[in-house]
């Protein structure tokens, strides 16, 4: 009798627990992904007095942007079963309504230090124009090597027009990580809208530091097309996609605009994503005017749906036509639509109809 009370109250006291552990992992999945209605279904089988029941809710409310409301459910929580992410939850939120202070008060309460709790507590800060504590809060010992923190260090420079220490810091980050380049990179957009020539400066100072990093160069060459000097941009690119042939594409694109074609296709040949590397093919068979290897490209066109891009298709066309090739040019026509050109489209065609039955000089130099 003893041992079947026992099993009674253990099939009470234990079962309700693990079909919270079950609710909980469901609704915690439910909320990562956004399924927020289906959340909301399953919630209700939850007691609305529990822990579990004011967390959820509170970050369901959260996804939803409805701050102020998600807090009150989130401080019960809370008070039930304290936890640091419960806190940093509501730390952000607060953050988000604009009351930096109590963001401050939720983190100070965090018993672990991290990466996102220094992010967002000198955020807060900063918003108060407390910004030496800012500044305190991302300079102190204990995450050197993250490169969130970093961002922070050199947004906060830059907002603060500390350019010098800004520079320093940058050079001592990339001396001891060389491979790091995300946060300099950063500092350099966030410097461009402020000051081109010092952008340009940084990036020379993040190069020398680290001359091997592929992304920075090539990032180094998209700032310079942005200024308009293609040349120099050019180089960038082809050093970059000698170190990573990632970036084979964007130093062949820009031979291309120089004219340069032996370069531009022997970057092409190089570019790994098959649509990528036909296409810029195709583009530079048509600057210089070889007609005849673009028809060759017409079943690796298709095959990979280019002709869907009109422009693509008139160019072909174009192309078989000064190829002299009707047959093709018919079975592309056939296949294909040229809305925006088809008045062009059906001159060549008339043209290309009457050079299959006579050699008018019109044809024999078309």
């Amino acid at each position: 009798m003893k041992c079947l009370i026992i099993a009674f109250l253990t099939f009470f006291v234990i079962f309700p627990v693990q079909a919270n552990e079950s609710y909980e992992f469901k609704l915690k999945a439910l909320v990562r992904n956004g399924e927020l209605d289906e959340a909301k279904r399953v919630l209700v089988k939850v007691k609305t007095d529990s822990e579990l029941f004011n967390r959820i809710k509170g970050q369901i409310l959260t996804k939803e942007e409805k701050y102020l409301e998600a807090n009150k459910y989130l401080e019960r929580a809370y008070v039930k079963s304290p936890k640091d992410q419960t806190l940093f939850i509501m730390a952000q939120n607060a953050l988000k309504l604009g009351h930096p202070n109590d963001t401050i008060m939720f983190l100070n309460k965090v018993k672990k230090d991290s990466v996102p709790v220094r992010l967002m507590i000198s955020q807060a800060y900063w918003d108060l124009n407390k910004k030496e504590k800012a500044f305190n809060v991302v300079f102190q010992k204990g995450f050197e090597d993250n490169e969130l923190l970093e961002k922070q260090k050199y947004n906060f420079l830059i907002k603060g027009s500390k350019l010098k220490m800004l520079f320093r810091q940058i050079s001592m980050f990339l001396e001891q990580h060389p491979d790091k380049v995300e946060p300099a990179l950063f500092a350099t957009a966030l410097l461009k809208e402020k000051d081109l020539f010092l952008s340009e400066k940084l990036f020379d100072l993040a190069i020398a530091k680290s001359p091997k990093s592929a992304l920075l160069l090539k990032e180094r060459g998209a700032f310079e097309l942005e200024i308009e000097r293609p040349k120099v941009a050019s180089s960038y690119f082809v050093r970059a996609a000698h170190l990573n042939k990632e970036y084979s594409y964007e130093a062949s694109v820009t031979k291309l605009l120089l004219g340069e074609h032996f370069e531009a296709l022997y970057h092409a040949f190089n570019i790994k994503d098959p649509l990528k590397r036909l296409k810029q093919k195709f583009f530079i068979y048509l600057d210089q005017e070889r007609f005849e290897e673009i028809i060759t490209l017409k079943e690796q066109l298709a095959r990979l749906n280019m002709f869907s891009d009109e422009k693509i298709t008139y160019a072909f066309l174009y192309s078989a036509y000064k190829a002299n090739d009707l047959t093709t040019f018919n079975s592309v026509f056939s296949s294909y639509q040229v809305k925006s050109q088809l008045s062009k489209v059906m001159k060549l065609k008339g043209l290309l109809e009457k050079c299959s039955q006579d050699t008018e000089l019109e044809c024999v130099f078309s």
